[in-house]
């Protein structure tokens, strides 16, 4: 698996792709820190 920040960082320029001026933003367990092997991504 790659790292968060790679899988982060992929899934923000795929937006930006489609709306040049979008904030991604990440929360729950991930972005707290908190998060183990079966964790989703919360992004908004």
């Amino acid at each position: 698996m790659l790292p968060p920040q790679i899988i982060l960082n992929d899934i923000s320029s795929k937006v930006h792709t489609v709306l040049p001026d979008a904030q991604v933003l990440l929360y729950g367990s991930r972005a707290r820190g908190d998060w183990h092997d079966e964790s989703d991504w919360d992004i908004y």
